[in-house]
């Protein structure tokens, strides 16, 4: 590792054993899942000398505020008196930061903190990782949103590529809404909803549908016995879906369907995408070296046990062109896994997502559904100092099912990225190391009528092409610094606290092929194997 990355790596891993069901003796098991664990005074551990370890862990935590930067706090716990604007607290995994303000309410303490890189807590430490990844072990974390988020910009191109959003300082943003209960995990946004999860199944995932009706016939032996699944695996997915836009307007023969009538009407683009990285032992793996406020290198950090990829796409569109979006988001929910320090520093592995989509439907009433399943094989993130990425291979070709009414050609680009990380902090800020694995998927198809494709209406002697398209790249990266939300750093920057993030990344390529189906002219086909 280069001088540049010992710098900026403000990271640490603890040593944690591969049980994860332990706490600590004097935390309530509900505060932890809430707040995350404390921190246990040990010579294995040297902190800087402005930390302030708060006593109690979880249970000298009594709160926290909706957007998550103020955290309430036991004014009679230990090292609670200590604090002041300047000083780190460290009170659990999640509870910590430099001390921006601070406030007596009552027997309590209103504590804004600020984000912290890693060797700004601790400045000497011995660290090695081996811990499974159990789904039942996350929970989901979300607080509120400043307002202006993203803005969803139409694309009037006619084919998709995948590119950030285009932002404007002059348009209107809409606003990120919770949906459901209190760390759900799904956020709605206008007539989107985004559900990012970790689950265990243990269905059998040779399945064509990854969701199937529980009201379906279950599958039976020839004896009439139910069939089970032996296997129990961990999912980490992402459910993107929009909805048609739904509103009021007067009926057609009055006042031509002006808005704002008694008849309800749904339009529009409606849009479903779930990916999900499946594995049957999935496990996270570290070594780290921290020597008087340094990292000493080399540094491991991988994702190991992640052998499945499915792709789940659909669309639809009205009026065609003027129905297209293009997006970009990062989902201000994580999952997180917070590990007991039977070592003396606790830590939590968080999932943080992002996602990018656009369509490209070129004729009204189109629609077009299409999915695929793959192998992966392989560590991802960095070994003993080297980036390492998986193998890729096709279990079911994405190109073989691609089905809709296409009135014109049309397109899919979907992008998502599963980052996890790994260190101190909470849904808005967090230091330490990540890996993480970016999927990019295109399909496309031809249009149904065939006038440009050779089909029956532009030559009925002529055999119907159906011309069909896809893209797969994959890339892992791997990466450490201080994280922090890009919705906060705004807000952060006018209360003037740390926005730096601090960041080194290095990533590979893993897989990026294109197949188009069939070989012809036309289409210009490469081929019937493949994505």
């Amino acid at each position: 590792m280069n001088a540049s990355i010992r710098r900026l790596l403000v990271v640490a891993l603890v040593a944690v054993a591969t049980d994860c069901s332990r706490k600590g003796p004097s935390e309530a098991t509900g505060a932890v899942k809430q707040f995350g664990y404390g921190p246990r005074p040990s010579p294995q551990v040297r902190y800087q000398p402005d930390v302030i370890v708060i006593g109690g862990g979880a249970n000298a935590v009594r709160g926290v505020s909706d957007d998550g930067l103020t955290w309430t706090i036991d004014a009679g716990a230990n090292g609670a008196r200590d604090l002041s604007p300047g000083k780190i607290m460290f009170a659990t995994s999640r509870a910590v930061g430099r001390v921006a303000a601070i406030q007596r309410r009552g027997n309590d303490l209103a504590v804004m903190l600020a984000p912290v890189a890693f060797t700004e807590v601790v400045r000497d430490a011995k660290i090695d990782v081996d811990v499974r990844l159990p789904a039942d072990a996350f929970s989901s974390y979300q607080s509120a949103l400043p307002r202006g988020v993203s803005l969803i910009s139409r694309s009037e191109r006619s084919s998709a590529r995948a590119e950030p959003a285009v932002w404007r300082n002059d348009a209107i943003r809409p606003e990120l809404q919770r949906v459901g209960l209190k760390f759900s995990g799904k956020v709605g946004w206008g007539d989107w909803e985004i559900e990012p999860f970790v689950k265990m199944s243990g269905r059998d995932w040779s399945q064509e549908d990854p969701d199937p009706d529980p009201d379906a016939p279950k599958p039976r032996d020839s004896n009439g016995v139910e069939l089970k699944q032996e296997e129990k695996v961990t999912v980490f997915g992402l459910k993107v879906q929009k909805k048609l836009t739904k509103g009021k307007f007067a009926p057609r023969g009055d006042a031509q369907g002006q808005p704002g009538g008694t008849d309800v009407v749904k339009w529009g683009l409606k849009f479903g995408a779930d990916v999900r990285l499946i594995g049957s032992d999935i496990r996270l793996y570290g070594h780290l070296e921290v020597s008087d406020g340094k990292i000493k290198e080399p540094v491991t950090f991988k994702i190991d046990g992640v052998d499945e990829l499915y792709i789940g796409l659909l669309g639809g569109a009205e009026h065609g062109t003027t129905d297209n979006v293009k997006v970009r988001v990062e989902i201000p929910a994580e999952q997180a896994f917070n590990l007991p320090p039977i070592g003396p520093l606790p830590l939590a592995v968080h999932l943080k997502l992002k996602f990018l989509v656009e369509t490209a439907f070129s004729g009204a009433n189109s629609t077009m559904w299409a999915g695929g399943r793959y192998k992966l094989a392989g560590p991802i993130g960095v070994d003993n100092g080297t980036l390492v990425t998986p193998t890729f291979s096709v279990e079911k070709p994405m190109i073989d099912n691609i089905h809709g009414i296409l009135v014109g050609a049309s397109g899919i680009v979907f992008a998502s990225e599963f980052r996890w990380l790994l260190g101190i902090g909470n849904d808005l800020f967090m230091a330490g190391p990540y890996a993480k694995v970016t999927v990019a998927i295109g399909a496309s198809r031809g249009s149904f009528l065939g006038f440009e494709l050779g089909g029956p209406l532009s030559n009925p002697l002529r055999p119907v092409v159906d011309c069909r398209g896809v893209t797969v790249k994959g890339d892992v990266g791997f990466g450490a610094g201080l994280v922090i939300d890009e919705h906060w750093k705004p807000v952060l920057e006018k209360l003037k606290l740390k926005t730096d993030s601090e960041l080194v990344e290095k990533s590979a390529t893993f897989v990026n092929e294109s197949l188009t189906s069939p070989r012809s002219p036309i289409c210009n086909g490469s081929g019937d194997n493949g994505p």
